[in-house]
């Protein structure tokens, strides 16, 4: 308590951020840099972690709680000021990040209990109101993407990663998250068609169906295998 008696903190994410940015100047303020300095500083917060009596009872001990609150303090810092480098406000940032918290965009949905060849989730971008084209179904993140891009194709997938190459589609459709997954974000960025919450799209189409989005119901339909 000594050491902030008398001191002034920032009381907004703005305020923050202005300060972070400030103190920024005193060093090598290049991202690559400032992402190493987050790297390292996370890295120390972990080994109180990693050698706490509970988590991991046959470890030697690390540091003291003041020493693990100090280590936790300078991580928190050191990764807000590489955000702020970035250009991101902190405020619209952590904004998003509760939002998706709350709607749980984390979570698995659950299985679509339309039946059939029709099914629904949730519209994340309702850009076109409707569209017709063939799928590409990505069954993981890591899926590869269309090399060629000779006709347009709608990305059904279980949950998009932030990849810019999702622009280049003509609708997404994901089994999970909600309106602020990456899907919805980048959709909403792009005006593409995008329904997400599924459930289950990624195993009931296959690639090459030809799919219509209907994206001011949120419905789905497969209209030729």
């Amino acid at each position: 308590m000594l050491l902030t008696m008398n001191r002034k903190f920032p009381k907004t994410l703005a305020d923050l951020q202005c300060e972070l940015l400030e103190h920024a100047k005193d060093g090598d303020s290049t991202i690559p840099m400032r992402a190493l300095i987050v790297d390292d500083n996370y890295g120390a917060f972990c080994r109180h972690l990693s050698h706490d009596r509970v988590l991991n009872p046959v470890s030697r001990p690390h540091g003291t709680p003041q020493s693990k609150i100090n280590d936790a303090g300078h991580f928190i810092v050191q990764a807000l000021t590489l955000v702020a480098l970035s250009g991101v406000d902190l405020q619209e940032a952590v904004e998003m990040a509760l939002v998706n918290l709350r709607e749980k965009d984390f979570m698995a949905r659950p299985t679509s209990k339309s039946q059939g060849n029709t099914f629904c989730g949730t519209v994340a971008c309702t850009a076109k109101g409707q569209v017709e084209a063939r799928a590409w179904v990505c069954d993981d993140h890591t899926a590869p993407m269309p090399i060629v891009w000779d006709e347009p194709l709608i990305l059904v997938v279980p949950h998009a990663e932030a990849d810019a190459r999702l622009k280049h589609f003509t609708g997404i459709i994901t089994d999970h998250g909600g309106m602020h997954c990456h899907a919805g974000i980048i959709s909403r960025e792009c005006g593409i068609p995008c329904i997400v919450s599924t459930g289950d799209a990624s195993k009931r189409i296959q690639t090459g169906d030809l799919i219509r989005m209907d994206t001011v119901n949120g419905i789905v339909t497969i209209v030729e295998n």
